[in-house]
């Protein structure tokens, strides 16, 4: 294959989300075959594909080999492939990164900030950036008065304007010009906003305390009934997006919204994974936002019919804690007797996992007092301070004495233990 037969390739191959290890082995070897022949275009589309079909860390050495390649002819690339080749390094784990490729790349940014026109060229390039934790505040001014430049006559799609308003967020650059253009361009496409630009956008203005304006989204935001339709991996994402803004957000629309996300969580049920669920009921727990018993209900009888073989401790522990919530307040008796039922098909998993870690203490703390008091939670709770994971939290040893206390007295090995200085 000559370089721009594997380029092409590569852009069939990532419009089409191929997802075959093979087909990407044979692009990547040949593609460090050729080296220095591979053109700017063909390494762009190659990493760029390699990203966007998550492939790019399964090809630890593709970087480093094509490094001093990409930097031999670094002035020959176009802006949009620069900010494709930074979008597929920033996504790429920290041991594949070369420094000095990468300072190649944002010194040739700098020198080229106008280059960068088209609003995807700029929000992929925001994203980059601050992902790959670039600091520079005279840069990233230098962007904002350009971005601000542009709008005056780009189309900017809310999508765009989403991944950027979170970029400027990140990095803490607080434009109030830049966030108020980006504001009034945004209105004019928010009806074709996913719910996950939204939540990203809400929680950008959040973050900078310009909290009028996160509002006005929430309330300008009509695509509830799109929440039905998100795939597994997006609801995830949205749930948490969502919740994490309720606290911040005073509009009367985030009700509804939850409501939604409750209800578009029960119909993709069965196309979620158990961690998909545990993270979700994590989310919806964490922040507080409450389910009807009938809601509860449907959660509860649907997870009894889950099959729990092979369930990971780290799930095992978010479900149980997430009932465990549900059980502490106030409900009626076939409710609680589900979510006992439902944390009872999890606690094998959790019992043989529980010693292993030794950062989970919070985790261990809220499923803890979910779990009806027996011998095999004080071995397992015991066992796990005698293998050495001893790093507890203060909030999390209070849970723990209160409880073990309350069960086994205040004079108990265990509760002193827990109570000691030494822990």
């Amino acid at each position: 294959m000559t370089s721009e037969e594997v380029g092409s390739a590569c852009i069939a191959a990532a419009r089409e989300q191929v997802d075959s290890s093979q087909l990407w082995t044979l692009l990547t070897d040949r593609a460090q075959e050729l080296g220095t022949e591979m053109e700017p275009r063909d390494v762009a589309l190659l990493l760029n594909g390699l990203s966007r079909t998550r492939q790019l860390n399964f090809f630890p050495n593709i970087l480093k080999n094509l490094a001093p390649s990409i930097e031999e002819k670094i002035s020959y690339y176009s802006s949009i492939q620069i900010a494709m080749i930074l979008s597929a390094v920033s996504k790429a784990s920290g041991s594949n990164l070369t420094p000095s490729l990468l300072g190649k790349l944002v010194t040739e940014v700098k020198n080229r900030v106008h280059e960068f026109a088209s609003p995807v060229e700029l929000s992929m390039l925001m994203n980059a950036l601050v992902k790959l934790n670039v600091t520079d505040s005279i840069l990233y001014r230098r962007f904002s008065s350009f971005i601000q430049s542009r709008m005056k006559n780009g189309n900017f799609h809310v999508r765009e304007i989403s991944i950027i308003a979170h970029a400027f967020s990140i990095a803490n650059i607080r434009d109030i010009s830049l966030f108020e253009k980006l504001f009034e361009k945004s209105l004019i496409t928010i009806n074709e906003a996913t719910p996950i630009e939204i939540a990203r956008i809400v929680a950008a203005y959040n973050r900078i305390s310009l909290c009028q304006y996160s509002d006005q989204f929430v309330e300008n935001f009509n695509g509830n009934e799109k929440f039905k339709y998100l795939s597994p991996s997006d609801l995830v994402a949205t749930v948490y997006s969502f919740c994490a803004i309720s606290d911040e957000t005073t509009s009367g629309r985030m009700g509804d919204i939850h409501a939604s996300l409750k209800s578009a969580f029960v119909a993709s049920f069965s196309l979620l994974t158990l961690c998909d669920i545990a993270s979700i009921l994590t989310s919806f727990t964490r922040w507080k936002i409450p389910f009807k018993l009938d809601e509860k209900l449907v959660v509860l009888n649907k997870l009894r019919q889950v099959k729990t073989i092979s369930v990971d401790y780290d799930t095992a522990c978010s479900i149980i804690g997430s009932l465990g919530c549900w059980r502490t307040t106030e409900s009626m008796m076939d409710d609680e007797i589900s979510s006992l039922e439902c944390i009872k098909k999890f606690l094998p998993s959790f019992f043989s996992g529980i010693a292993i870690r030794n950062d989970d203490w919070p985790a261990v703390a809220r499923a803890t007092v979910a779990i009806p008091h027996s011998q095999t939670l004080v071995h397992a709770i015991q066992k796990k301070l005698l293998n050495g994971n001893q790093n507890i939290d203060r909030t999390s040893r209070g849970i723990l004495v209160e409880y073990f206390s309350k069960n086994l007295g205040p004079d108990h090995d265990l509760v002193l233990a827990l109570a000691s200085d030494r822990y």
